[in-house]
């Protein structure tokens, strides 16, 4: 079993309930290949960085904004081609990208700024600088 990660792109003139069964069908194919989700990212439509063109049959289209969603999962390797045929296939979704990942959380989470010191407060560099100087004084 490895860990994976879909990202994919829906054209955004889907309704919001067909987007919702859009959604349900693939992890019910993950789970068909004896997968198990372990999250995923409700689909937000939002604008794109660039363009994108999807063709289909012999109308081409092109998107300035879409739905983008993602499902990480647990799988066996012999099922990712199921999935990426299905995704490849489906005439909704504009663009897909699988990948391999780690079952942690990899989430990009700002750290706090550091709490500048409270007049008359020693802060932790002062503090440092001391001990230092203590060390090579001695």
């Amino acid at each position: 079993m490895q860990v994976y990660e879909v990202g994919f792109h829906v054209v955004p003139s889907i309704s919001e309930d067909k987007l919702v069964q859009k959604v349900a069908d693939f992890r019910s194919l993950i789970e068909k290949g004896n997968g198990t989700v372990i999250a995923e990212g409700a689909p937000k439509n939002q604008p794109l960085a660039y363009t994108l063109y999807k063709d289909v049959g012999s109308v081409r289209s092109k998107y300035t904004n879409a739905y983008f969603g993602w499902v990480k999962f647990e799988a066996p390797a012999s099922s990712i081609a199921a999935v990426k045929d299905v995704m490849d296939k489906d005439e909704q979704v504009i663009r897909h990208i699988i990948i391999k990942t780690v079952r942690e959380n990899t989430l990009y989470t700002p750290k706090a700024a550091p709490r500048a010191p409270e007049k008359g407060e020693k802060s932790a560099v002062d503090e440092m600088d001391r001990t230092i100087e203590k060390m090579v004084t001695e």
